[in-house]
């Protein structure tokens, strides 16, 4: 890998959207991913690009996180080793397209291909529920007029 690795760890989905939103329009770096974690809700915002870019968006995306109160952590490696990218990409990341060869490429400032989402459907209505009396004759009863009021 000969660019810059920038990692900012939040808390939520959309806390991590938000950052990496910010992230992207605040420096030219591309989106490797927004990986999940194992349980807790955390998601890291992974993107490259050169040194003072990639030190700038994490800057930018440490804010916005640490703005809402979701900042778990932050980290720039200037020259990550060869083997860093390999252990970066999973199943687990979103904004990931495939490569011919089988790799996950890096969607960068694109929008990643659209995949189909389920949808749940809207319940259908509920019919509605018979209207009770409201004060009249009530199972055959006479009604009584209402009384008025002495002045």
């Amino acid at each position: 890998m000969d660019e810059s690795l920038g990692l900012v760890e939040v808390c939520g989905l959309a806390c991590a959207v938000n950052a990496a939103d910010a992230m992207l329009k605040a420096a030219d770096v591309k989106l490797v991913a927004i990986e999940k974690a194992k349980g807790g809700g955390w998601m890291t915002v992974e993107v490259t690009g050169d040194v003072g870019s990639v030190e700038a968006a994490v800057s930018v995306g440490q804010a916005q996180a640490a703005q809402i109160g979701a900042l778990v952590s932050t980290k720039v490696i200037a020259r990550p080793a060869q083997g860093i990218a390999d252990i970066l990409v999973s199943p687990d990341s979103f904004g990931l397209a495939p490569k011919t060869g089988g790799q996950p490429e890096a969607a960068g400032n694109q929008a990643a291909e659209a995949k189909p989402v389920a949808v749940a459907k809207p319940a259908a209505p509920h019919p509605p529920e018979p209207k009770k009396p409201t004060g009249g004759s009530s199972a055959g009863k006479p009604s009584t007029p209402p009384q008025k009021r002495k002045k």
